[in-house]
């Protein structure tokens, strides 16, 4: 089992990583808190398979696990509603159409494939890197917008596949790990695009 170490440890840095790339901006200690709790339950993990700690740490792991996907997914969200950023207020077609079929593809994989690892506060988390990734797009950070939006859709997908399927997909071991670099690539979209639009903003309001 302490190969399960290795993806929680990709998790943490990258969570990490991105706590560095928003520290201190407008707006961004909701988002800063959330990213947090992802890194610590990763770093909880890491430590309780790397070091053949499973029951001793399985309480605490389960506690951090259980306010990283509500607690920290609502704090993301916060965080990207307060940008209040031209881009989302301009009611631009193409990003109303994109954040419009976002919510319509994510109310879908959760009356389908509904599972414990997929929340209305994950979801709505996803949705709002989503929609941010499109606003970038729009405004031509085309490979960073794209990025967010692959980014959040492949965090949905392997989290709802996980959350409902058996082992007769992947096997347990590959969804294990596609899952948490799923979410460890989510991190990065997160930071990075809150990042860019914090910026806009500020000069927006400047």
């Amino acid at each position: 089992m302490p190969h399960f170490a290795l993806s929680e440890l990709v998790l943490m840095v990258c969570a990490l990583y991105g706590v560095s790339r928003i520290f201190r901006l407008p707006y961004s200690l909701p988002a800063l808190i959330g990213l947090l709790l992802l890194a610590i339950t990763a770093g909880v993990a890491s430590a309780r398979y790397g070091l053949s700690l499973q029951r001793e740490l399985a309480s605490i792991h389960g506690l951090y696990s259980s306010l990283s996907a509500s607690v920290g997914m609502i704090l993301i969200l916060v965080s990207f509603i307060s940008l209040k950023t031209p881009a989302l207020l301009s009611g631009n077609r193409q990003w109303l159409t994109i954040v419009m079929v976002t919510i319509i593809f994510g109310a879908a994989a959760v009356l389908q494939f509904v599972g414990p690892l997929v929340t209305i506060a994950t979801l709505l988390a996803i949705t709002a890197t989503i929609a941010a990734g499109g606003a970038l797009f729009n405004e031509g950070q085309r490979s960073l917008g794209a990025y967010a939006i692959i980014s959040g859709l492949l965090f949905l997908w392997v989290g709802s596949m996980i959350g409902s399927r058996g082992d007769d997909l992947l096997g347990f071991l590959p969804r294990w790990h596609a899952f948490h670099l799923a979410v460890a690539c989510w991190c990065l979209a997160v930071a990075l695009s809150f990042r860019n639009l914090s910026g806009k903003a500020h000069k927006a309001a400047a």
